[in-house]
């Protein structure tokens, strides 16, 4: 994953097996949030994409990862919640 799309995600602890995990997606531009994502679950999975580079390679890659959460979001498995 690049240094613009940064990932953390709490750890579970062997009890909490049948949880299902919250995913929160944060887009910045220009240095700015544009965009938050999030589902449903009871744990936190948290995604910040930093869409400012000026690496063509990065930047692909970026749009790649905006292109799949949309679908997710269309899909309805996201929602924007920003």
């Amino acid at each position: 994953m690049s240094r613009h799309s940064k990932r953390q995600q709490n750890r579970r602890s062997p009890g909490d097996t049948g949880r299902t995990i919250a995913d929160i997606v944060i887009v910045v531009e220009d240095g700015r949030v544009t965009d938050v994502y999030a589902s449903t679950g009871s744990e936190v999975l948290v995604e910040v994409i930093d869409r400012d580079t000026q690496d063509p390679k990065e930047e692909s890659e970026l749009n790649k990862r905006i292109k799949c959460l949309e679908a997710e979001a269309a899909a309805g498995r996201m929602i924007s919640v920003y």
